[in-house]
């Protein structure tokens, strides 16, 4: 008996479809690692959006701003409304035989429309004006003073971050170094060419490697937690870095001929306290404009009952224009001590701006030296690890040919380990002082990567 089944083959299209699907969803859920490297500049960029310190100085420049719009709008007419009823229960009356007449009226209704705007102030308006103008300066430096401390901040914990990462891989780098070492020390004392202190030297020094590896994986946190909390990611291990960071070869010729000077000083706190000094001028101006009048243009249209009429309890309405002048004196000096107090102010703005300059120039004299003096140390410890290490190798040789003790490979193979550690940090510490530097005259480039 044949039987023929139900159940169709499944098709080809719709199995390598599938297939395809499976894949990418798999490769869209595990990202390769290599895009989870945190770069320098988008750490920079994410601490900058993360920043309450960024966020709440952006809110005073946006205030500032509207301070200015209605500065501004104190030169335009001003168009006001006045408006009032009442009832009166008793009048004054005028009793003149054989007539008696009531002065007002019980019911009252009043409106006024006042327009007024000014002609001269004595160059108060245009002080004021000028004063929100240098404030909304002021407002959008120290924004930016805040974006440049924050990149300056996680651009020296992320340099950190990746020099503890680099002084980990070496920590492991090292231990597996000493744990080959008592590998072979084991199998020569098996083979009766190596006694039990030797075993003991290796193991020892493994463990003060592995205590050294823990100790440095310490650090490593920490430092990933300090970079954590700048840029606000949530992350309960170590954020991942780039495994490579330029040589500091291609930028040290820039700085082996920089001159420091006033002129090359950008930094926004120094353009904040020029903003400053704009507005201490303009309030001296504001308090000049005190010995001067003021005179004002008005307009006023009137409609009520009995508004103008008092003996005809009728609504009736009028225009009227005008000119109005304004001066006041004060005979104690008032004006005088407000215009000095303010002159005072000027100059101390003026003298806090040189020495916030005077400042930033030795930051960045200072910064410029360690440059070139974290260069010279880089380059330096870069021959002394390729000493360390070809001496290492053959160390190692000698040991296994039997010319050499194995305290004396260990030492050896601690120094090649020091050596190593100081590279990494002293390329690291390259570009932390170059950090610094940038920070200190204002360059851009803070902003950015390598």
């Amino acid at each position: 008996m044949i039987c023929f089944s139900t159940a169709s083959r499944p098709n080809r299209f719709i199995m390598s479809f599938s297939l395809i699907t499976i894949i990418l969803t798999l490769l869209m859920a595990g990202p390769i690692k290599a895009d989870s490297f945190l770069t320098l500049g988008e750490a920079i960029k994410m601490a900058q959006d993360h920043s309450f310190t960024v966020q709440a100085s952006g809110y005073i420049l946006k205030a500032a701003e509207l301070n200015l719009n209605s500065a501004n709008a104190e030169r335009y007419p001003t168009l006001s409304l006045n408006a009032s009823g009442f009832y009166i229960n008793k009048l004054q009356s005028i009793n003149a035989l054989p007539v008696e007449m009531e002065i007002g009226s019980h019911e009252n209704y009043q409106a006024d429309l006042n327009l007024s705007f000014p002609i001269y102030t004595g160059g108060k308006l245009s002080g004021l004006i000028g004063a929100a103008k240098a404030a909304s300066e002021a407002g959008s430096y120290e924004y930016e003073t805040q974006k440049m401390a924050i990149a300056f901040q996680s651009r020296r914990a992320w340099l950190n971050l990746s020099m503890r990462q680099r002084l980990v891989n070496s920590a492991k780098a090292s231990l597996n170094r000493i744990r080959i070492i008592k590998e072979n020390i084991i199998n020569l004392y098996q083979n009766g060419l190596a006694d039990s202190v030797d075993i003991l030297e290796t193991e020892l020094a493994y463990e003060n490697g592995h205590e050294h590896l823990l100790q440095m994986e310490n650090e490593l946190h920490n430092a990933s937690t300090a970079l954590a909390i700048l840029t606000g990611i949530r992350s309960n291990g170590v954020i991942e870095l780039p495994p490579d960071i330029p040589t500091p070869d291609s930028s040290i010729i820039y700085y082996q001929y920089f001159l420091v000077d006033t002129d090359l000083i950008s930094r926004p706190e120094l353009k904040k306290i020029s903003s400053q000094i704009k507005s201490a001028r303009q309030l001296v101006k504001i308090k000049n404009a005190a010995y001067l009048p003021r005179l004002t243009g008005f307009g006023r249209y009137s409609i009520g009952k009995p508004n103008r009429d008092m003996f005809d309890a009728e609504w009736n309405d009028y225009f009227s224009a005008g000119l109005a002048l304004n001066w006041e004196f004060n005979f104690g000096g008032k004006t005088g001590n407000n215009v000095a107090s303010a002159k005072q102010q000027l100059l101390s703005t003026r003298t806090n701006y040189l020495a916030v300059e005077e400042k930033l120039m030795l930051e960045a004299e200072t910064s410029l030296e360690n440059i070139l003096s974290a260069y010279k140390l880089y380059e330096s410890s870069k021959r002394k690890q390729n000493i360390t290490g070809n001496k290492f190798r053959l160390a190692k040789e000698k040991q296994q040919a039997g010319g050499l003790t194995v305290n004396r490979l260990l030492e050896i193979e601690s120094e090649y380990s020091a050596a190593e550690q100081i590279y990494y940090v002293s390329q690291l510490k390259y570009y932390i002082n170059e950090s610094y530097f940038l920070y200190a005259i204002g360059s851009d480039k803070i902003y950015g990567g390598f």
